[in-house]
């Protein structure tokens, strides 16, 4: 079973559980980024479906917004393993709403 979800291409594991990706062919979009995000190259969109994954690969940057339910990055990386731990975020996020094209 999890073989046969995974090579569908849009599959992916939290809490050993799968779902598939309701944005296979996406990628964070700069225009549609939240406004908490602060300023600098990482930033999370409007795809965000409050998985926690950034905020468990990176809590140094990512924060949950509770009123929205969505993820957003509340500080830039500061040195080489944040800027590691957001890329490895980014990398993971199962619908790719975060991004690496901000200013900064």
């Amino acid at each position: 079973m999890e073989k046969a979800v995974a090579e569908r291409g849009f599959a992916f594991k939290i809490h050993r559980k799968f779902y598939t990706s309701p944005f296979p062919n996406s990628m964070a979009d700069i225009d549609n980024r939240y406004s908490d995000n602060v300023a600098g190259a990482f930033f999370v969109d409007d795809q965000c479906i409050d998985c926690d994954l950034c905020r468990e690969t990176a809590p140094a940057n990512f924060t949950r917004n509770d009123d929205g339910g969505y993820s957003f990055v509340y500080k830039q990386p500061e040195n080489d393993e944040e800027r590691e731990l957001c890329e490895q975020a980014m990398e993971g996020c199962p619908v790719e709403a975060i991004g690496s094209g901000g200013e900064g």
